[in-house]
């Protein structure tokens, strides 16, 4: 009996965490580099910002180059009216060839590209902005999932004390029942609190492993296998609520994406307006045509030359086309104004959650921290009481369990605490200084 629960424990890992331990900054750095989301996020970025160009908006002119070469074969029979022999020709051929330089400029049509490249540069504005608010939700994402991971090595940690305190009495009962002094009772007992200790350190480790693979992910991959995170939170300084709330309506990354829109909205709108305008264009060219006749009246034609010319088009009816799309862009419009003052909305709203969490997270850290050393100082007099005899195995268990309990309310307070604080600072647009990012 004994050699078969001595195996068991056996089984259960009792070893220290792993050396290699990431700080969260390090975290946030391998994630800033090597994150997934991040790298495809930064090619939809300048995907944005290549379109900030005028030529996207028609403001440059065009210039086209045109060639061709043309060959001509038939059975040719001249007839002429002075009285001259007529000629025939079997497989006479013809060969035309020329080229021409364009250029098409347009010198007005109702401010629809201006318009048109407003919009753009707003957009590209929005591409940084939907950046950063990727990178700051990966980042907070990243947290969550390190201080997750802490939560669990802690878990660990109190579950294999558990499993030390629940092992080193299993084997004094068992020495006891030896020599005849102790009771079936205390010994089966004992050893089902070993039992559910050691299943409890099985299922933490489990959760750990899970947690580590996450965190990897995160971390774009390739991490050590057996990495460990710091449980010591350190908080930052955050200004008083007040300023945070200002902060947060003139830095929040998703409310300043929601103004931009608002503006690029507007741009649409005005654009889809100048197509009531008439369009005028402006043209140059010069062009080259040589055809060379084996027969005919004229067996050379050649010309070469400049030419310009002044287009005007006014759309004057198209199946009221230009009036839906202008009427779509002005309810377009519309929408994004509601969306902008939504975002507020929720801006305010989540900060305010954001800030509550943290301060109550504070307040339930002290708490717990001075509950945690009065369960310390009972659990270390119930040992001494134990031992000596004066207080049962369930009494002792109690203690065991409730120091357990308020030393995982702790940590667990203070990462709630930290993640709030990481929220507080997201909704600020200070989550990538405080990390780092640029």
């Amino acid at each position: 009996m004994r050699s078969g629960w001595i195996g068991l424990i056996a089984m259960v890992p009792l070893t220290g965490m792993a050396q290699n331990t990431k700080s969260l900054e390090t975290a946030f750095a391998r994630a800033l580099e090597h994150n997934l989301q991040l790298r495809a996020g930064r090619y939809r970025m300048e995907v944005a910002q290549n379109s900030d160009d005028p030529g996207m908006a028609g403001l440059y002119p065009r210039v086209s180059a045109t060639g061709q070469v043309g060959l001509q074969d038939n059975d040719t029979r001249l007839e002429f009216a002075n009285g001259q022999p007529d000629v025939e020709v079997e497989g006479a051929r013809s060969y035309t060839y020329g080229g021409g330089l364009d250029v098409n400029y347009t010198l007005f049509d109702g401010m629809g590209s201006w318009h048109t490249l407003r919009q753009l540069q707003t957009q590209a504005r929005i591409g940084e902005l939907e950046f950063a608010a990727l990178t700051q939700n990966v980042l907070l994402q990243t947290a969550s999932v390190y201080y997750d991971m802490a939560s669990r090595q802690e878990e660990v940690r109190i579950a294999r004390e558990n499993v030390e305190i629940s092992t080193d009495r299993y084997r004094r009962f068992e020495l006891a029942r030896e020599y005849g002094s102790g009771s079936s009772f205390d010994l089966s007992s004992a050893r089902v609190d070993l039992s559910n200790d050691s299943l409890a350190l099985i299922v933490a480790q489990s959760g750990l492993r899970g947690a580590r693979r996450g965190l990897d992910v995160l971390m774009g991959g390739g991490n050590e296998p057996d990495f460990s995170v710091e449980t010591e939170v350190v908080y930052a300084w955050l200004p008083p609520d007040d300023s945070l709330r200002s902060l947060a309506l003139s830095a929040d990354p998703a409310l300043l994406r929601a103004y931009e829109a608002e503006k690029a909205a507007a741009y649409a709108s005005a654009a889809a307006g100048s197509a009531f305008w008439p369009r005028l264009d402006l043209n140059a060219g010069y062009d080259v045509s040589v055809q060379d006749n084996e027969v005919g009246l004229l067996l050379l034609n050649q010309f070469n030359g400049w030419n310009a010319g002044v287009g005007l088009r006014w759309d004057v009816f198209n199946g009221n086309a230009n009036r839906i799309r202008d009427q779509n862009a002005e309810l377009l419009q519309q929408a994004a104004q509601i969306e902008a003052q939504a975002q507020g909305l929720n801006t305010r709203t989540d900060l305010e959650n954001a800030l509550d969490v943290y301060h109550s997270a504070l307040e339930g850290a002290a708490v717990a921290e001075r509950n945690t050393k009065a369960a310390r100082l009972n659990f270390t007099r119930a040992q001494e009481l134990y031992r000596l005899g004066q207080v049962n195995q369930s009494q002792f268990r109690e203690a065991q369990l409730n120091l357990a309990q308020s030393e995982s309310t702790v940590f667990r307070a203070h990462f709630s605490a930290k993640l709030a604080e990481l929220e507080v600072l997201r909704l600020c647009g200070l989550l990538m200084t405080s990390s780092g990012a640029r």
